[in-house]
């Protein structure tokens, strides 16, 4: 496909539904109030048969067969989106389906994951993620929990992708603030959603809101002018500078001298001038080099 959006595309985003089907005008509502074109929706809970409609989008889904209604995954794009749906190698323990498209004039893939609670991803896991396309973009939700990602403990699966993102080229990026609450008071909020890209030539940041009626928040994927952030840059240089090199005042040590210290140098500035202007007159070199001893 080497046919250009229809529209410049702005936002994306990523939301554990944890069942959607209950949330379908939320959701549209959400994305026309956003201005999102595409969404990627982990925890679906949508079973083959189901129907899940948003006007406007194209819905893509992987409603794995089988009990476990949490290991489905979707993604909604906008008919003003250009996009081809994408076939994945076999991920294993990860829920995916993708899109290829043109992300800021570049061609990737785009595709939510999602790992269950309880389910140990493996390296050959991530290796055949990795694999999956040379330039993508990868949003979801992983439980995979690190403290390079804004958390304070570790999990399993968190250990695992950070060591391997490591030697591999993709990186990983998270909110600064939770994507999850949980409705038990005393655990702690999680940071659970993630974003995941492997040869992305466009910034983006990323934007936690504060909307839908779940105990997971949707994360807003916005790619950002590069204006905007090389001033941001500037100004970070500028600061660590400050911090790094404190300025020292410099200050006018002055020495007093006794009184007749200070009278042989004034008398010897004085004879140094009339020396400068004539120098003709011998006598005042000698009288200069003797002040000067």
């Amino acid at each position: 496909m080497n046919t250009p959006n229809k529209v410049p595309l702005t936002n994306i985003s990523t939301w554990n539904a944890r069942s959607v089907k209950p949330h379908e005008q939320e959701v549209s509502e959400f994305l026309q109030r956003n201005n999102v074109q595409i969404i990627a929706l982990t925890e679906t809970h949508l079973q083959a048969g189901y129907s899940f409609r948003i006007c406007n989008y194209i819905i893509h889904r992987r409603d794995r067969p089988g009990p476990h209604r949490g290991r489905r995954v979707a993604l909604a794009v906008h008919t003003s989106i250009e996009h081809q749906l994408y076939q994945l190698p076999e991920l294993r323990k990860l829920e995916a389906v993708a899109i290829k498209t043109t992300i800021q004039c570049q061609l990737c893939i785009v595709m939510p994951v999602y790992a269950p609670p309880g389910k140990t991803i493996t390296r050959e896991n991530l290796v055949a993620f990795n694999n999956s396309a040379p330039t993508f973009l990868a949003l979801g939700d992983l439980n995979a929990k690190h403290p390079s990602w804004n958390y304070l403990g570790k999990t399993q699966n968190g250990q695992l992708l950070y060591h391997h993102q490591q030697f591999h080229p993709y990186l990983v990026c998270a909110p600064e603030s939770p994507t999850r609450y949980p409705e038990v008071a005393n655990n702690r909020p999680d940071i659970l959603n993630i974003t995941i890209y492997r040869n992305i030539n466009f910034i983006y940041k990323l934007e936690v809101l504060q909307e839908m009626h779940s105990d997971h928040l949707p994360l807003l994927i916005t790619p950002a002018q590069v204006q905007e952030y090389s001033e941001q840059l500037t100004q970070t240089i500028q600061r660590a500078i400050e911090v790094a090199i404190p300025l020292n005042k410099i200050t006018n040590h002055q020495i007093n001298f006794p009184a007749h210290i200070t009278d042989l140098i004034h008398a010897r500035n004085r004879a140094r001038k009339t020396w400068h202007c004539n120098r003709h007159l011998i006598h005042l070199k000698r009288e200069v080099d003797a002040l000067q001893k």
